[in-house]
C-alpha cells in the first residue's frame, strides 16, 4: 500500500533547525567526506578536481566550518564511487526525532496526517 511508505513529522520544518543540528551535521558530513577520501585514496587536491572546489574550502569542509553544496556533495559521492546518502547522517545522529509510518498512526495522528497533506485520502 502506498500509504505505508509516506512519512509524516509534522514536528520539525526546515526552518525549525536549530544551529546546533546544522552545525552538527556540517560537521558529521565533513568528516565523512574526509573517511571515505581517505580511505579511496585521494589525496585533498585529487578530490578538489572533481568538486571544482579550492584546496582551502575542501579543509574547511572536512574540518566542519565550511557547507558544501548538494552538488558539490553528489559529485563527491561519484568521485568517491559511493552513494549519496553515505555522506549524510540519520536523524538520530542530528538529535532529530524519528519518522512515523502512515500504517503505525492512531486514528487522531492520522486525522492530523490527512488535513497536514490536504484532506487527501488515497496518498
Amino acid at each position: 500500500m502506498r500509504a505505508a511508505k509516506l512519512q509524516v513529522d509534522s514536528e520539525l520544518h526546515l526552518h525549525d533547525l536549530s544551529p546546533d543540528v546544522e552545525t552538527t551535521l556540517t560537521v558529521i558530513v565533513g568528516e565523512r567526506v574526509r573517511q571515505y577520501r581517505l580511505a579511496a585514496g585521494l589525496s585533498q587536491e585529487a578530490l578538489c578536481v572533481s568538486l571544482g572546489l579550492s584546496r582551502p574550502s575542501l579543509a574547511n569542509a572536512e574540518r566542519g566550518r565550511h557547507v558544501l553544496s548538494l552538488a558539490h556533495l553528489l559529485r563527491a559521492s561519484f568521485a568517491l564511487t559511493i552513494e549519496l546518502h553515505e555522506l549524510l547522517p540519520d536523524r538520530a545522529a542530528l538529535g532529530l526525532p524519528p519518522l512515523v509510518s502512515l500504517d503505525e498512526l492512531g486514528p487522531r495522528d492520522l486525522a492530523v496526517a490527512r488535513e497536514l497533506l490536504g484532506g487527501r485520502r488515497g496518498c
